[in-house]
């Protein structure tokens, strides 16, 4: 997480560990699927998910047959608003 503040580092250190059993829950269910898939997607551990800071890590979106680019949450004004409110430089 180099680049990223140290109090930024606590809230998403804090965050993380207050949902870490819903993340690994999430992590089980996406590596059960991804398995049942033709062809198989890859699997992901834990640590591999937490390394993914940013929605732009997470290639396994592009598979999925919504096209997540065009979501709401994905627009780049959106992303710069959530920045400017959590006060992310």
């Amino acid at each position: 997480m180099s680049g990223v503040g140290y109090k930024q580092w606590e809230k998403i250190s804090k965050a993380l560990k207050s949902r870490a059993e819903a993340i690994r829950k999430a992590l089980d269910a996406y590596n059960e699927l991804a398995l049942l898939m033709t062809p198989p997607r890859q699997t992901l551990t834990f640590n591999q998910a937490l390394e993914m800071v940013t929605i732009a890590d997470f290639d396994l979106l592009k598979d999925t047959q919504n096209n997540v680019a065009e979501m709401v949450w994905a627009k780049e004004e959106h992303h710069e608003a959530m920045r400017l409110h959590f006060q992310i430089h």
